[in-house]
């Protein structure tokens, strides 16, 4: 298990939060639009009046980026980086840099997971119920050479 709760905190009674944080090239668009609190000294706002805020769809673009560097080694948003705001830029864009050995059918399911309107974003829900787990739960230790014994169909 990977976990990192530094950042971790309640949602208001709506489900979303205004919090501009996070680790860089993991941080959802969503999250990055967030309006600065420092802002608020010159518009007179709070951020949440400035901004839409975000909730746990955030996390299931971080799974997304933690999963295509356990395939391919590296940050697909930071890769071709020379700075930190190229990375932001790239995830504001969209622009992606996939891994080469990455299985088509998990590069499928990633662009669910990276789809920079939140609402229209895949769900962990739904991930959990893709072809990609549902059919071959076992697919990452194979492809990195592990033997296992089959208990299900192999792909």
């Amino acid at each position: 298990m990977l976990a990192d709760f530094g950042f971790a905190k309640k949602l208001d009674s709506h489900g979303r939060t205004f919090t501009k944080c996070g680790t860089p090239g993991y941080t959802a668009p969503e999250v990055l639009k967030q309006t600065d609190e420092e802002n608020k000294e010159h518009t007179g706002k709070k951020a949440e009046e400035n901004s839409t805020g975000y909730s746990y769809s955030c996390d299931v673009w971080s799974w997304g980026v933690l999963v295509c560097e356990l395939v391919g080694g590296y940050n697909p948003f930071t890769k071709d980086s020379k700075c930190l705001m190229d990375s932001f830029s790239n995830i504001l864009n969209g622009r992606i840099v996939w891994p080469k050995n990455m299985p088509s059918v998990l590069q499928q399911l990633l662009k669910k997971v990276f789809t920079s309107e939140p609402k229209e974003r895949i769900t962990l829900a739904e991930i959990k119920k893709s072809f990609y787990f549902q059919v071959s739960p076992n697919y990452l230790l194979r492809r990195i050479g592990c033997k296992l014994e089959q208990t299900g169909p192999v792909i």
